[in-house]
């Protein structure tokens, strides 16, 4: 992949998680003011879709991201620093009364303004979870087979949190084929010890169209106010 065809696709995946539509070359040239043309565009998403960055639902479609685009975009994509408007919430609702109750408000704040579910583990037996109304109001879970899919994850939520707590590195990101929370969602997460050394972990979980720069950012601030 050469450097236009980075930037290509970074664009395409941005577009395609704002809009969940297929993107097609006129809207990327006009919208993100390509130096390329249309024809040259859809080229490059030809060789995208060759590499397997990219599928086409339909023969008259645009494109959209595949499970490696995404894993590029974490990689390459640009980062995107927390507004200084909501870093200011989290340092606000961190200083709730008593520690359990920092992490539900801080895991609450990330949810609202992700508009995702967020979890906390505190220990392996020991967690907590929010804005699942909110996932599951995305689009891609509207189909019954998603819906149902993710309802049996949660079903063994408190499982897979205790396997993330031992096993969670900072800073990890698992989606798709590696994620325990099915491969439909993206998870964006960090582990933290704190008293006794306990480990736990906090984590943004959302359909596998998730804004990972963005949601990446927030969960390295997050880590740094627990830590500090």
């Amino acid at each position: 992949m050469d450097e236009r065809q980075g930037t290509l696709l970074s664009h395409l995946i941005e577009e395609y998680v704002e809009t969940i539509e297929p993107v097609g070359s006129k809207l990327l040239a006009e919208k993100y003011e390509m130096s390329v043309s249309p024809a040259t565009i859809r080229n490059d998403m030809a060789v995208l879709e060759e590499e397997g960055y990219l599928s086409q639902p339909h023969i008259s479609a645009g494109r959209v991201p595949t499970e490696r685009a995404y894993r590029y975009w974490i990689t390459h994509g640009e980062a995107k620093p927390v507004e200084r408007k909501e870093r200011s919430m989290y340092e606000r609702v961190w200083h709730e009364d008593g520690e359990a109750a920092s992490f539900k408000a801080i895991a609450r704040a990330l949810s609202e303004v992700s508009e995702n579910a967020v979890v906390v583990a505190f220990s392996p037996e020991d967690f907590y979870y929010t804005g699942l109304s909110a996932l599951f109001a995305q689009p891609e879970f509207e189909e019954q087979g998603y819906a149902v899919s993710l309802a049996k994850v949660i079903d063994h939520l408190d499982q897979i949190l205790g396997r993330l707590v031992k096993e969670m590195s900072e800073h990890q990101t698992l989606l798709g084929s590696d994620n325990p929370f099915g491969d439909a969602c993206g998870f964006v997460g960090t582990s933290y010890s704190r008293k006794a050394k306990q480990k736990g972990c906090i984590g943004i979980l959302g359909p596998l169209r998730m804004h990972y720069p963005r949601n990446i950012a927030r969960i390295r601030l997050i880590s740094e106010l627990i830590n500090s």
